[in-house]
């Protein structure tokens, strides 16, 4: 049984059919989609030129980089099955068989210095670029699990991190 952030979980078989937490992300939508809009409001009600003015526009560019995220991940779909996996994203699909995997990256973000919380992204490289996903996303454990072997396989070269991090879940 493997750990993710210091909780047991149970790796499911596969295929498997994966997600992003609708609601949550909706909730965050909402709350940087009413930050861009006080944001924008705020440039339209200065007249002159200050720092004030400029601070809100560069804020409201992150919000609205932030919002664009967001509805990206509600919109990704992704598949696993022993052989590949595939990631649809706005209906554009693409597809990663294990047997081309060319780099494995598993990095953890603490949201906290405690490091107890927070998140880890996991970036795959394949012959299409990269696929990542973040620790958020349902059965990520299964993916992280299924990945490692594609890498194992391949007698893949693990950064120190990765392995740190592999050795943290149990992997």
């Amino acid at each position: 049984m493997a750990k993710l952030i210091g909780r047991p979980v149970e790796l499911r078989p596969l295929p498997l059919s994966l997600n992003y937490p609708q609601a949550d992300l909706r909730r965050e939508v909402r709350q940087a989609g009413v930050g861009l809009v006080v944001c924008l409001l705020g440039v339209l009600f200065f007249q002159s030129f200050s720092a004030i003015l400029l601070l809100l526009g560069v804020l409201a560019v992150l919000l609205a980089g932030h919002s664009f995220q967001l509805l990206q991940r509600i919109n990704t779909q992704v598949e696993v099955t022993e052989m590949e996996l595939k990631q649809t994203i706005w209906g554009r699909s693409r597809t990663l068989p294990w047997g081309q995997l060319k780099a494995f990256r598993l990095h953890f973000y603490a949201n906290h210095r405690g490091a107890n919380q927070g998140s880890f992204i996991l970036s795959l490289k394949g012959d299409r670029g990269w696929f990542k996903m973040d620790s958020s996303i349902s059965e990520f454990p299964t993916v992280l699990a299924q990945a490692a072997q594609a890498a194992r396989k391949k007698d893949m070269f693990l950064h120190p991190t990765t392995m740190a991090n592999m050795a943290a879940l149990d992997l």
